[in-house]
């Protein structure tokens, strides 16, 4: 394959045929590390639509399974790899619409994907605007790792931390505060602190984007206008939610 890309068998049917693709991709992963080689991988299948990208533990378990056979012990199997978190962060998501439709329509009843529609989704997401793009490589991991759910904690603190926050992320907010209504995220937390996050974003955002800001306000609320209202929390929810996660992460 041109661009070193490689396929993850998922059509494999019965426990050990399952098992034994499994074991070929950790396989491969691990050699491909062994001999120098960088592999980019995902950190959950799937795309989120809420805004929440949450490394899957079961990607690590993934990776583990070919040095468990060998009887390496976890945290030396990882330190081994050598793990690297990126965060990639687009000011606007160009699927943006497509996943609230799909949210609200799950929400209000069974869902039933059309074909073609995740086409549709990767050819929007290629060939639409997304504005800024920033991406940030973390610092490798290394250190006693006790599973695999801790080893998911400590790669989403630090994709969330290197999150790039852009004006979309505080207008949905602020949106939201205007409107009176709490983000379903949100529904246990005050009023008052929910003020908090969206005034220190704002600061931030003052500081870095002081003559965009008004601007993108005005672009943000076209945007919005386009979808439904009950379409239109989702999209804020979407914008938002990667904020509150920066927050909660950077707070403890």
């Amino acid at each position: 394959r041109l661009n070193k890309s490689f396929v993850v068998n998922r059509s494999a049917s019965g426990v050990k045929a399952k098992y034994q693709a499994l074991l070929q991709l950790s396989h491969y992963i691990n050699q491909a590390s062994a001999e120098g080689r960088s592999v980019w991988i995902a950190q959950r299948e799937g795309r989120a639509k809420d805004g929440f990208d949450i490394t899957d533990p079961a990607i690590i378990k993934m990776l583990y399974v070919w040095q468990k056979k060998q009887g390496v012990s976890f945290s030396d199997a990882m330190n081994k790899l050598n793990l690297v978190p990126v965060a990639i962060s687009y000011e606007y998501d160009p699927c943006d619409g497509l996943k609230a439709t799909e949210l609200q329509a799950r929400a209000a009843a069974d869902y039933v994907k059309q074909d073609g529609e995740d086409v549709e989704s990767i050819m929007r997401g290629i060939a639409l605007p997304k504005g800024r793009v920033h991406i940030e490589i973390g610092k490798p991991l290394q250190g006693d790792f006790a599973d695999a759910q801790t080893l998911a904690h400590a790669l989403d603190q630090q994709i969330v931390e290197n999150y790039r926050l852009f004006p979309p992320s505080l207008l949905a907010i602020e949106h939201m505060l205007n409107l009176g209504k709490a983000m379903q995220s949100l529904k246990d937390d005050s009023i008052t602190r929910f003020q908090t996050i969206a005034q220190q974003a704002r600061e931030t955002l003052t500081a870095m984007d002081a003559q965009e800001l008004s601007r993108q306000a005005a672009e943000f609320s076209a945007r919005l206008a386009h979808y439904p209202a009950q379409v239109q929390r989702y999209i804020l929810e979407m914008y938002a939610n990667p904020l509150l996660n920066k927050y909660n992460y950077t707070s403890h």
